[in-house]
């Protein structure tokens, strides 16, 4: 990553298992925020220095853990105050998030109402079959006289 003035991206994302290289040509060097207030407050009190300040050079740091986001800052001069900043947050593994399940929910039973055998119900559905039978039995006759012609 180019160490400049501003950094051209101040927001990265990259896979936790990476490493990340700061790469500058004058005078700079790189801290770890303690906190993301302290971040955008250029405030470098409990910041940890990671690369120290060099003129020109690199350093390597090890991406964050996944889904977790650190801050880094230049503490030389007002290069932080000019957006020499940078948050880089570690990218969980593809195939890692359980968030969502493979299960699939059992089925809404069918509200049903139950009668008593020999009830009006029966006696309709009863009914209903023996004149289903009758059309069936007409149908198949009259198809059948069509093609007897």
């Amino acid at each position: 990553m180019p160490w400049i003035i501003p950094v051209a991206e101040q927001s990265i994302t990259v896979p936790a298992d990476s490493e990340i290289t700061f790469e500058w040509s004058n005078g700079h060097n790189v801290y770890e925020m303690s906190s993301k207030a302290a971040y955008d407050a250029c405030d470098f009190s409990a910041a940890t220095e990671v690369c120290p300040a060099a003129v020109g050079g690199s350093c390597t740091i090890d991406a964050p853990p996944a889904d977790t986001t650190k801050y880094y800052a230049c503490q030389v001069g007002l290069h932080c105050r000019r957006g020499q900043v940078v948050a880089i947050t570690g990218a969980a593994a593809p195939g890692t998030d359980h968030t969502f399940t493979d299960s699939v929910p059992p089925p809404t039973p069918k509200p049903t109402t139950t009668l008593p055998k020999g009830g009006k119900a029966d006696r309709d559905e009863d009914e209903s079959d023996g004149d289903a039978g009758r059309v069936l039995s007409v149908l198949t006759a009259a198809v059948a006289a069509l093609f007897t012609v």
